[in-house]
């Protein structure tokens, strides 16, 4: 079965979790307030706006790629013969919506993954994350993609992040108010040092380059896998809430986790 994300943009039934509601939530404005996520675009680039809750690639309905390929869709998917498409219905434009065609979006969310259209140029040239909105360069060619590539990698472009934050993060658990209204703060794992030195000589950089290599493969130039920094914190995590669903005491936990590090 296909996986579904529940985006934050999408609604409780399946339906809306697929490419033709993501696009009808673009064309109503919900991200940002425009119609259009294109920023830029010329014959080499185009840079979008990515939505919040948008995996880059994969077998969900709804990916980056998916609504890159409706916007931009390959010669191979347009001379699709007739019972696979809808020749009355033009695609829309990237720039200016224009009509929806519900067939095209439908063909376009049952696709695997990218490499699923041979034809396909469309390459993006860095990642963001499942839940990270922000600006995303595609690139429209392997050659644009490949310089866009190696100037991420030689660290000759420059990116800036926003946070947005509510609150404040504990890195102690701590309960509160009364049993209408106690507000339960997760203990937030801290790495030992010794998770680190890979930093300081460039191994965890290597491995993950390696990695990213192999991963290509599979899918698009640029991919790249998990971060064995992250890999590691979200094992940590897993393994405390593990040890506090055996109702555990803090102080046993810590106990427990400290020794499998050593």
């Amino acid at each position: 079965s296909v996986p579904i994300d529940n985006p934050c943009w999408g609604g409780p039934r399946k339906r809306q979790h697929d490419l033709q509601h993501l696009l009808r939530q673009i064309d109503a404005g919900a991200f940002g307030g425009s119609a259009s996520l294109v920023l830029y675009e010329d014959e080499n680039y185009v840079a979008i706006a990515k939505p919040p809750d948008l995996r880059m690639d994969g077998p969900q309905p709804a990916t980056v790629h998916k609504l890159l390929t409706y916007w931009y869709p390959p010669p191979s998917l347009l001379q699709r013969p007739p019972a696979e498409r809808d020749e009355h219905v033009v695609p829309s434009s990237s720039s200016s919506g224009g009509s929806f065609n519900a067939q095209l979006a439908d063909q376009i969310s049952k696709l695997a993954k990218h490499s699923d259209l041979s034809d396909n140029a469309l390459r993006p040239c860095h990642q963001l994350d499942f839940a990270t909105s922000g600006v995303l360069l595609v690139a429209r060619s392997r050659k644009a993609a490949r310089v866009a590539c190696r100037a991420f990698e030689e660290r000759t472009t420059s990116k800036e992040y926003v946070a947005v934050v509510c609150g404040h993060v504990g890195t102690k658990s701590s309960e509160s108010g009364g049993d209408e209204k106690r507000a339960t703060s997760r203990a937030i794992p801290i790495l030992p040092q010794s998770a680190l030195s890979g930093w300081t000589d460039g191994a965890v950089e290597r491995d993950y380059r390696k990695k990213r290599n192999n991963a290509q493969k599979q899918t698009f130039e640029g991919f790249m896998p998990v971060h064995s920094i992250f890999g590691k914190w979200k094992a940590e995590t897993m393994k405390r809430n593990r040890l506090e669903a055996a109702s555990l005491d803090p102080a046993t936990v810590d106990n427990k986790l400290r020794r499998k590090r050593s």
